[in-house]
């Protein structure tokens, strides 16, 4: 998140574990030497990811699917759970600032096959979906692999939702 030649927040999760490592890039320059951080949800598992939130916001989003829970979590800047949401089978999504707000994305696989398309706004810190759209195919998603990619250009947010087994969907969105 951010960008690599100013200030930028890098995330590498590790599988099976629940071990978080952040890189932080100030004016260009990147602190060579991660901080190690636990995710709170403690069933390890591969189907998890955390994103940061935008420059100038503190903290985390989780998004992960295990065999026991599921969900999305709402972090502090020491990987502390602030809120979550449970009950949505996704193993990634993305956050960004428009005009002000804050939005997530997600991709949630759901008990008939289907994959369902979320844009959400946290900016409250409650998710309040503005945009909900379960995708035509469907197909068998074992491992809940779901994942969103949010990206703003020429005032138009873009969107992409992929969902294994059900595919991979390309929206454009005008900003107000």
């Amino acid at each position: 998140m951010g960008d690599l030649d100013g200030d930028a927040t890098i995330v590498a999760t590790k599988a099976q574990s629940v071990d978080v490592y952040v890189w932080k890039v100030t004016n260009g320059v990147v602190n060579p030497t991660p901080q190690k951080y636990a995710f709170p949800v403690a069933t390890p598992s591969y189907y998890w990811s955390v994103v940061p939130m935008p420059i100038g916001m503190s903290g985390y989003m989780g998004f992960f699917s295990t065999s026991a829970t599921n969900g999305l979590i709402w972090m502090n800047s020491t990987m502390g759970e602030v809120s979550r949401s449970s009950g949505v089978r996704t193993s990634g999504g993305d956050v960004i600032t428009i005009n002000g707000r804050v939005y997530v994305a997600y991709t949630a696989y759901s008990g008939d096959q289907k994959g369902v398309m979320r844009i959400c706004d946290i900016t409250d810190g409650k998710y309040n979906q503005i945009f909900n759209y379960t995708m035509e195919a469907s197909g068998a998603n074992g491992n809940s692999t779901a994942s969103a990619c949010l990206m703003v250009k020429n005032n138009e947010l873009y969107a992409v939702f992929g969902c294994t087994g059900s595919g991979l969907y390309f929206y454009r969105i005008a900003c107000r």
